[in-house]
């Protein structure tokens, strides 16, 4: 498969427990129900010329040397590319993060050509044994018209006025590193974010499907909301969020962060990231392929 690209920090973490606003999780109505299990990407086994696919707006395989740093804000440096088939989920390529102890990992942003209302984003992603970072990881970002891309995530500590930014991304919380989700919105109780707790921890040795979904309210409406999935299960749903005032603000950035304090030296390992405006599910891939992931090789 030839690696494709289509399209073209916040702070620390602020530590401590806070809840959301409103907060949603678990079973919800039919009539209310978002998408679980196989999506977009069933329809191309491999993520073969998923690409090319009308709802796609970034997608990258990792299988070139460079090509994928191209409109990252920073090039993406604290990633290197790898092949050794041991860290790579699908083809001949994956990027690796190589965390050092008492530093803060990195942070990027690619600036979307115009602002969007609803986007999926999905990876692949694997953490070495040992693992116990409270990490962001990927997400989106937006920005009023006049500010730069920087506001939306080097802004700690500042409430969202709902024409300025928005922000909201997947983390791996304290101790037991479930995905979850950070997000900042104008009805957050404080300066910092608001987190929503997923309940399964982050597998290591082995690769794990993560997808995370914001939507923007309608201006005059509370019904903006972000989601997490988790090997195509949603895990983390906070609804009833406006996200905006103002119809100039939407989602123009996607954000890559492997960011917040080491406290020793770390590995991880991505791969097969994609953004759309369609729920993007798992990859498509057959039983022998499964089967070889299950034991901790990839073909």
């Amino acid at each position: 498969m030839s690696s494709a690209l289509l399209l073209v920090l916040e702070a620390a973490w602020a530590g401590g427990s806070h809840e959301p606003g409103v907060r949603r999780e678990g079973p919800v109505q039919a009539q209310d129900s978002l998408p679980e299990g196989p999506g977009l990407a069933a329809k191309y086994r491999g993520d073969a010329s998923l690409a090319g696919d009308p709802a796609v707006l970034l997608f990258y395989d990792y299988e070139a040397p460079d090509s994928w740093r191209k409109g990252w804000e920073g090039g993406l440096k604290y990633y290197d590319h790898v092949t050794d088939p041991a860290h790579v989920f699908q083809g001949r390529g994956a990027l690796q993060a190589r965390l050092k102890k008492g530093t803060t990992g990195g942070g990027d942003h690619l600036r979307l050509r115009a602002p969007e209302t609803c986007l999926f984003q999905r990876y692949y992603v694997k953490a070495d044994r040992g693992f116990d970072f409270i990490m962001k990881s990927h997400g989106f970002g937006g920005v009023g018209p006049g500010l730069p891309d920087w506001y939306a995530q080097g802004k700690a500590g500042i409430k969202p006025t709902g024409t300025d930014k928005l922000y909201g991304i997947i983390f791996f919380s304290p101790k037991d590193v479930r995905p979850s989700l950070y997000y900042y919105h104008p009805g957050q109780k404080g300066g910092y974010g608001d987190h929503a707790y997923g309940r399964t921890p982050l597998p290591v040795e082995t690769w794990t499907c993560l997808e995370i979904m914001l939507k923007v309210n309608e201006v005059g409406q509370n019904n903006g909301e972000i989601a997490c999935w988790m090997d195509g299960r949603l895990t983390v749903r906070v609804k009833d969020l406006a996200w905006r005032t103002t119809p100039e603000l939407g989602i123009n950035l996607v954000l890559d962060h492997v960011y917040n304090s080491v406290p020793h030296d770390q590995l991880l390992w991505f791969d097969n990231r994609v953004v759309a405006r369609r729920y993007i599910g798992p990859m498509a891939r057959s039983s022998q392929e499964k089967a070889a992931e299950q034991t901790g090789r990839t073909k």
